[in-house]
């Protein structure tokens, strides 16, 4: 007998499995946000009074937006490794700049190993 695991599309969830158009969607979701919020950030009149009177606090503002996207990143990518019956230790090459552009196109170019 065999264990169904079920689908989760929480993004910030580590537990489930998703697939790959999920997965698609977290990272890019996440990577647009990551860039948008610093963006929107220093636009805003407040953060412009941040970042010119106090760089270091407009360094840790950076440094969350990086954060938020590093765990909704994370978690996708153990979703798809428990999707794709991988280990979870695979999940660590994200914090290795290019071995993690290879290991989402891995994942991205997977199918489930799991039925519909």
């Amino acid at each position: 007998m065999v264990m169904e695991v079920p689908i989760k599309n929480n993004p910030l969830s580590f537990d489930g499995r998703i697939h790959r158009l999920s997965f698609f969607w977290s990272c890019t979701i996440a990577s647009l946000l990551s860039v948008a919020a610093p963006y929107w950030l220093a636009h805003t009149g407040q953060m412009k009074f941040v970042s010119a009177s106090s760089p270091m606090l407009f360094l840790f503002y950076l440094f969350l937006c990086w954060l938020l996207f590093m765990l909704i990143a994370l978690a996708a990518m153990m979703k798809r490794l428990r999707d794709l019956k991988k280990d979870k230790w695979l999940g660590l090459f994200i914090f290795i700049p290019f071995a993690s552009i290879l290991i989402w196109m891995y994942l991205l170019s997977e199918p489930s190993k799991y039925p519909n």
